[in-house]
């Protein structure tokens, strides 16, 4: 029963925690943005909205590997 009452804090925080980062930025194109889960940028001047879901797939190596 404490298992299931953790993850269900979890996904609660987890859910509150990204929707208060969510924010959208504006920008033209040929611009660099930096963007975090959930915050969407929309190109001045075009019908375009980028949203970043996430990252599916990291390659790098763990901090202090060779």
């Amino acid at each position: 029963m404490k298992i299931i009452t953790g993850l269900i804090s979890a996904f609660i925080l987890s859910i509150i925690l990204l929707s208060s980062c969510v924010s959208d930025i504006s920008t033209g194109l040929g611009q660099s943005v930096t963007l975090r889960p959930g915050q969407t940028v929309i190109i001045k001047g075009e019908d375009l909205e980028i949203t970043f879901i996430g990252v599916t797939e990291d390659s790098r190596c763990p901090t202090g590997a060779t």
